[in-house]
């Protein structure tokens, strides 16, 4: 499960908790994400956004929220 805000166009092959094993053409800001296991569905780890501070991220990630 993935909340995602649209307002920043980040590519999610950029979030390594992701663990995407091939490409794919989604973008945002993730704010909640729940990644289950496959062998004990009740179990699963989640990650949520605490905070951004957009004056210590990498100025091409920020450039990327202008499309």
């Amino acid at each position: 499960e993935i909340y995602v805000s649209d307002k920043y166009n980040f590519p999610f092959e950029f979030y390594d908790f992701l663990k995407l094993k091939k490409k794919i053409n989604r973008k945002g800001l993730i704010l909640e994400c729940k990644s289950y296991l496959k062998e004990s569905p009740d179990l699963y780890n989640l990650y949520t956004l605490q905070k951004v501070n957009t004056k210590k991220q990498d100025k091409k990630l920020i450039s990327l929220s202008n499309f």
